[in-house]
């Protein structure tokens, strides 16, 4: 993952603040694997966990340029 990233400086800004509140229960929910609609989830928690990690290190990543560069050159389409 650190190689894509790497590819890519500028990052839209809406993907990057709906990324940073993304919840659980909201993928939870986007895949129908809320406890009343499915018997076997699409994912398990601990699949759940790892997209979040994923996120985690994206945000980071980002954080990082702004911090480095300011968040006119990282972010695009405010």
């Amino acid at each position: 993952m650190q190689r894509l990233l790497e590819i890519c400086a500028r990052y839209p800004a809406r993907l990057i603040e709906r990324l940073r509140r993304l919840t659980p229960a909201e993928i939870d929910a986007a895949l129908g694997n809320e406890p009343s609609h499915a018997d076997i989830p699409l994912l398990t928690d601990g699949e759940v966990a790892l997209i979040l990690s994923r996120r985690d290190a994206l945000i980071a990543h980002v954080d990082g340029l702004i911090e480095t560069h300011g968040a006119a050159r990282v972010l695009a389409f405010p």
